[in-house]
């Protein structure tokens, strides 16, 4: 039961690791990347564009953070404070606030360190005048996706010792002009990539698809046919100790009903008796997955939905329930005398 409650768990975390990405963190619907770091004004011709909603500019500068001996590489991303369309969210999936001065971290990331809030980080500048500025770490955020790290983008950008610069955007479009505004967007000279996020959304989807949910699909069944087989099993032997008995209640006038009710009664209490300890087992086996699984790739939330309970329960009935047929169609075959003969 534990290992049924694992699989179906790895079927919610999944979703809901998504959902949280490409609902809560990811707002936009386009991701607009620049030839170079190009001025603020580029926003304000965004928003003037067929389609356009809403638009945030961004600026993103290759980095290396070193904490100690240990360092990461990645982009270190400016945002405009608070990011509406880009959101930061804690362990609960509430929005936070870029912190006014210093790094904000994803909590992977900052564990990948062995840093904490109020360490100085030291960020290798990777372009430019490649600077190596010393940074203190001033919060963490949690994401399902990705190492991430964090700034107000005004405060990046005098860092760098650069006006006010972007080197893309986000933007948020009505759908019925989409294909107008990618006209539109590849006929300026400096746009450089178009990201949808329903493209990006899909190639994960497939991706977990063809890695994490197919390797739980094979553990749910695995999980399934072990607990029919020990439930088949301990049925087995408790038919075969009480095989006696049964036939002497047989002899004794007793119908096949009654008697199958009180075969049957005892493998129901074992089987109920079994799901509590079961639901615990599953969670400690779930938490302890949902730790190994987490890479600088992505976490998988712990998520235990009432659905994950339920088919951990039900897999364990459903397989009582047909080894249940299966011993009461053994019990009409009981030979009576010889049952009593081997017994005796």
């Amino acid at each position: 039961m534990a290992l049924l409650m694992m699989g179906a768990y790895q079927l919610d975390a999944v979703e809901a690791m998504i959902d949280q990405q490409y609902r809560q963190v990811l707002r936009m619907d386009l991701e607009l990347t620049f030839n170079e770091p190009t001025s603020m004004r580029a926003s304000g011709e965004l928003r003037h564009l067929p389609g356009v909603m809403a638009v945030e500019g961004w600026r993103r500068v290759p980095v290396t953070l070193i904490h100690g001996h240990r360092e990461e590489r990645l982009s270190l991303l400016g945002m405009a404070p608070p990011p509406q369309l880009r959101q930061v969210l804690d362990a609960e999936g509430h929005p936070q606030r870029l912190p006014e001065a210093g790094l904000m971290l994803t909590r992977y990331l900052a564990d990948a360190l062995h840093a904490r809030v109020g360490d100085t980080l030291e960020v290798a500048v990777m372009e430019g005048r490649r600077q190596r500025l010393q940074l203190p770490l001033a919060a963490l955020v949690d994401e399902p996706l990705g190492m991430g790290a964090y700034l107000p983008q005004r405060h990046l950008n005098t860092l760098l010792g650069e006006g006010p610069s972007i080197s893309g955007a986000w933007l948020l479009v009505d759908d019925a002009q989409r294909e107008a505004l990618h006209e539109a967007l590849w006929t300026m000279p400096g746009v450089a990539a178009i990201g949808r996020l329903d493209d990006a959304e899909r190639g994960i989807r497939d991706y977990l698809d063809e890695t994490l949910l197919l390797f739980a699909l094979i553990f749910v069944v695995i999980a399934s046919s072990i607990a029919f087989g020990v439930v088949y099993n301990d049925a087995r032997i408790t038919f075969a100790e009480r095989a006696r008995e049964l036939a002497t209640l047989r002899v004794l006038g007793y119908t096949r009903v009654e008697v199958a009710r009180i075969l049957l009664g005892e493998i129901t209490l074992l089987t109920l008796a079994a799901i509590p300890p079961g639901w615990a087992l599953g969670t400690a086996f779930s938490h302890l997955l949902n730790r190994a699984f987490s890479n600088d790739m992505f976490r998988i939330p712990l998520v235990l939905t009432p659905q994950a309970f339920g088919i951990a329960a039900g897999g364990v009935l459903v397989a009582s329930l047909l080894v249940g047929i299966m011993l009461v169609r053994r019990l009409n075959r009981l030979d009576m005398v010889s049952s009593l003969k081997a017994s005796g």
